[in-house]
């Protein structure tokens, strides 16, 4: 199978315009995974298993059960229009009619059945496209400035060396087993426009002496607990950025954690090592594969340079042309880059393949997906922009928004089953608000981007203003919000982080940001203080709903196996208010704000043990019991906890004990699984309780989500596995996303029933897994 699969593909590659070279390892891997899917849809493998299958290979389930998005890796961001027109006829063809662009030059397809994806793989196969390492453990898209070759200000073109870098590592299988995922980015110049400031390893053009090099930057990255790359070396000459991208992953393959997947990201390795070691662990490995010299075949950086470069010869330079397109001059004069805005990056397949047909008659056959999912037209000439803008018109929207800010948004908790707010929904209430305001000069050109979760696929915590999606916690229920963050900026050496500002509604988010924006970003921190939901003297009714919607907010019912997720985001608001009571105690000397830290501290993990407590008994009582009864906490901690909440002790008298609490409540979460376990031992084992005796029924009715699956599963964990539990849930939200959830974790559901009384759900306790990762 797999030589006729690499026959074919030959034949088909010599009609098709491919970017770079495919290895047969690819092509193996493929005709693996078709196999996989035959034995998946026969039952002759499980859901899990096929899971580390399918992901892999850029295959994601979405929320929608059943539905599954495929990722396309876009190397450079380069994507050439008769690729363009086979993604948009497979769009069309396989899944929803839209296409999805990402924050990291990668391009989707989204709603897609897993029978269909085998055929989907080989349309886009015979296109030179991949999606083989676009999710999973494995080196990622290598992406790079989406001016690359054209923009005035770069030292020179790095599309060849992330075309290169990525043909030289996809040929192993290591680059696709490793603690973690991956990312590789290539900056023209150091304003680093490819955001190589926080990838896993960031290149930088550089030229020394007459010689194209780059500066080696690694171990950035976004998301909980982000970092800044740190610079590995100064400079190296352009042909040794394979020895250095494999010393590199060797030093994460043998430093990554493997075990806790919460902290196996690369920069965690240099948070454990240090800087110093970790350059030494580098300097290390470069030395083994000098002697041992590189494995593999070395990609011709020449070659791929001669391979995407265009000849232009320059046309008329008599001043900027009249025209509503958002242009920006290339270096070759009488020449430019259009910006086309795709509004979320979703794009239908028609629109697709109007754009491509553009781009074949009047931009060189080729484009490029931008890192704030928007697709430039680049080499148009000047005489063809008046063309170029009637065929524009012809799309159904208008792809140019000159003068407003950029709205960046990932896809949110509509499909990514991490996610926790609608964010798109958001980035379209912004646009409608502030659509058509004056705005100063000084903020055209600025950046709003939004995750819809801390994971930071919308990159929020590198924007001008950043959004991050979490749930507010209050007596009355959950209030979907966001956490403001401004300041962030990518430059070589000079890269800063966004600082928080303020968590509020999200209700609010596009009256703030139209205020914001009006003021000129001047007065900021004041003005976004004025939206914060801690500040509110009553909350609305309206404010419990997320953008665009009027069900009432929950973590659990965006999607079925969402529950887990939900409770890490209610302990993490818990843990957050508790280190913000202690700061303003510290900075202010009142005594109830260290008390409000000990009760914050004390009740944020109650969650996990299905206890939802906001009376000081209830959170004593439980306290004691799970945490202190257990081992997970000092004993002492119990004496004063019930010293702080019945005024016996003063707050201030207790700072550093409150202190010490948090920082062991916070341990505890960050050493979470993701079944809900500690990975921390016990302080003391000798106070663990007897174990509980299993329950036949479990009733749940009256328990909201995501308490209820938190119950339920701890009902499961107590009865021996391949034994069985009923649980009776209520109708809607928890008989739809309990059982998935259980699911999710390894459980078989062998029924559920609706009755007068309830729904019941019959359970057989499996093996647990964990949740999938769908994150850029």
């Amino acid at each position: 199978m797999v030589r006729s699969l690499k026959k074919a593909w030959r034949s088909k590659m010599s009609r098709t315009r491919s970017l770079i070279q495919i290895p047969p390892t690819i092509l193996e891997d493929i005709a693996s995974y078709k196999e996989s899917v035959a034995q998946f849809l026969s039952g002759r493998i499980s859901g899990e298993s096929f899971k580390a299958r399918r992901v892999p290979m850029g295959i994601y389930e979405q929320r929608n059960p059943g539905t599954y998005m495929v990722r396309i890796r876009v190397p450079a961001g380069i994507i050439l229009a008769q690729q363009l027109q086979t993604i948009a006829t497979l769009a069309d063809q396989y899944g929803n009619g839209l296409v999805h662009l990402t924050t990291r030059q990668d391009i989707q397809i989204h709603d897609v059945r897993i029978e269909d994806t085998p055929a989907i793989i080989d349309g886009l196969l015979e296109a030179g496209l991949l999606t083989r390492g676009g999710g999973g453990n494995t080196v990622r898209n290598c992406t790079a400035c989406p001016r690359s070759g054209v923009c005035p200000d770069e030292v020179f073109d790095v599309r060849p060396h992330a075309l290169a870098l990525t043909e030289y590592l996809i040929q192993f299988r290591s680059s696709f087993n490793l603690p973690r995922k991956f990312k590789i980015a290539f900056s023209g110049c150091s304003r680093d426009c490819g955001l190589a400031s926080v990838a896993d390893l960031g290149f930088f053009a550089h030229r020394d002496a007459g010689r194209n090099g780059f500066a080696v930057f690694a171990a950035g990255g976004l998301g909980p607990n982000p970092s800044l790359a740190i610079q590995l070396e100064p400079f190296i000459e352009e042909g040794r950025i394979f020895l250095a991208a494999s010393a590199i992953k060797t030093v994460f393959d043998l430093h990554g954690d493997r075990a806790n997947r919460h902290r196996a990201r690369f920069r965690y390795v240099l948070a454990r090592l240090g800087p110093e070691r970790l350059c030494a662990e580098y300097r290390l490995q470069i030395q083994r594969l000098q002697q041992e010299g590189l494995p593999g075949t070395l990609p011709s950086i020449s070659a791929l340079t001669k391979r995407i470069s265009v000849q232009l010869q320059p046309g008329h330079t008599n001043g900027s042309p009249v025209t509503p397109l958002d242009l920006m001059p290339e270096k070759t004069n009488g020449y430019y880059t259009i910006r086309l805005h795709i509004p979320n990056g979703d794009i239908s397949g028609k629109d697709l393949a109007r754009i491509a047909r553009v781009a074949q008659n009047f931009s060189q056959s080729a484009l490029r997906a931008t890192q704030d999912q928007d697709l430039l037209l680049v080499s148009v000439p000047r005489t063809s922009i008046g063309a170029v803008t009637g065929e524009l018109q012809n799309l159904t929207f208008w792809p140019c928004d000159r003068g407003l800010p950029a709205v960046v948004a990932c896809a949110g908790a509509a499909t990514c089953k991490l996610g926790l707010c609608l964010s798109r929904n958001l980035a379209n209430a912004i646009r409608q608000r502030i659509a058509g305001i004056q705005v100063p000069a000084q903020v055209r050109g600025k950046t709003i981007r939004i995750s819809g979760c801390p994971n930071s696929c919308g990159q929020h915590l590198i924007a001008d203003i950043g959004l991050a999606g979490r749930a507010f916690r209050t007596e009355a229920g959950l209030v979907p919000c966001y956490d403001v963050y401004a300041g962030g900026l990518c430059r070589e050496g000079d890269a800063r982080l966004g600082i928080r500002l303020a968590t509020i509604p999200a209700a609010t988010v596009p009256d703030m940001i139209a205020l914001v924006l009006a003021k000129g970003l001047q007065d900021l921190e004041r003005t976004v203080a004025g939206f914060a939901i801690d500040s509110q003297v009553q909350i609305p009714q309206g404010w419990y709903c997320d953008i665009g919607t009027s069900t009432p907010f929950s973590l659990a019912g965006r999607g079925p196996g969402e529950c887990g997720a939900g409770v890490f985001e209610l302990i993490r608001t818990d843990i957050e208010k508790a280190r913000h009571a202690l700061a303003a105690a510290n900075s202010t000397g009142r005594d109830p704000l260290v008390v409000d830290a000990a009760r914050l501290a004390a009740r944020a993990l109650l969650v996990i043990f299905g206890i939802e407590a906001n009376a000081d008994d209830q959170i004593l009582a439980a306290f004691k019991e799970q945490l202190v009864g257990h081992g997970w906490v000092e004993r002492s901690n119990a004496d004063l906890c019930e010293g702080l909440f019945g005024g016996r002790i003063k707050g201030l008298d207790a700072f550093d004990q409150v202190q010490a609490l948090l920082e062991r409540v916070e341990a505890l979460f960050c050493s979470l699984d993701s079944n809900l376990h500690f990975r921390l031992e016990p302080i003391a084992d000798e106070h663990a309780g007897p174990r509980k005796v299993p329950a036949e029924v479990v009733d749940l009715r009256g328990v909201a989500c995501p308490l209820n699956f938190v119950k339920a599963k701890l009902a499961l964990e107590q009865v021996p596995v391949g034994c069985r539990l009923s649980i009776i849930l209520d109708e809607g939200e928890p008989s739809e996303n309990v059982p998935a959830s259980l699911a999710e974790q390894g459980h078989q559901i062998v029924s559920i029933k609706g009755t007068d009384n309830g729904v019941y759900l019959e359970v057989i306790r499996g093996r647990q897994g964990g949740f999938e990762d769908a994150h850029s």
